[in-house]
């Protein structure tokens, strides 16, 4: 089973920019990676292939016709919306037409990125967007949250989220597919390794596996730690 997830835009082209300057072409990348790096889970059964793997520019044409050229079984292409009032929230799913294929696998995306990440229905909806006309696959669309409302935005740039939408598409196609999916294990449990530094005394407050970490609180770590050090050496 072939397939192409495509992140929308690149190059010169950034797609929407957040109120904080993050552009919608690296968030696609990200999630699209991610996306990739789950392959595992489907035991061999799905193969992804990305339109683009860096920051570069990619016209629809090509896009769609890597996925033709590959004979892929599905295409799904990433993108982060925005509105004129900058107030626009949630998810949406496009298909081509109704009744198809495409509306099909949309809607069990739409319901899985939506349960995932808790971000509001925007509901299935229809285009003639060329990434869905020029392929010759079931192919959809994903609006991943409103990159362009400022406080949507914090959420949709959080690397949590980037994960979460990634699960979420993988859970959804193997729904649809009805075929096995289970999340990678890594054998590492980060969320055990920062509790561990809680109760050594290291930090107080918890802390996600993929929150940013500040010049102050890391060193506040290492005084804790060169201070049990001294303690020790007295």
């Amino acid at each position: 089973m072939i397939i192409v997830i495509d992140p929308g835009h690149g190059g010169k082209d950034p797609g929407v920019v957040s109120p904080d300057g993050d552009f919608e072409k690296d968030q696609v990348l990200q999630i699209a990676q991610k996306i990739k790096d789950l392959e595992s889970g489907f035991q061999g059964k799905v193969k992804f292939y990305l339109a683009r793997t860096g920051d570069w520019e990619l016209s629809l044409e090509a896009r769609a016709g890597l996925a033709n050229r590959l004979q892929a079984d599905y295409f799904i292409s990433l993108h982060q919306n925005s509105d004129p009032s900058h107030k626009g929230r949630g998810i949406e799913v496009f298909a081509l037409a109704p009744g198809g294929e495409g509306e099909k696998l949309g809607k069990t995306l739409l319901r899985n990125l939506v349960n995932r990440t808790g971000l509001a229905d925007r509901g299935m909806k229809f285009a003639g967007f060329a990434v869905l006309r020029l392929t010759e696959m079931p192919a959809v669309l994903c609006e991943c949250g409103f990159l362009g409302t400022p406080e949507e935005a914090k959420l949709v740039t959080d690397p949590r989220f980037h994960r979460q939408a990634a699960e979420a598409l993988c859970a959804g196609i193997a729904q649809y597919l009805r075929l096995p999916f289970q999340l990678p294990s890594t054998g590492w449990d980060p969320k055990a390794e920062i509790e561990k530094l809680r109760q050594a005394g290291l930090i107080v407050s918890p802390h996600e596996p993929e929150q940013a970490v500040n010049w102050g609180e890391f060193a506040t770590v290492i005084n804790r730690l060169l201070a049990a050090r001294y303690k020790q050496e007295a």
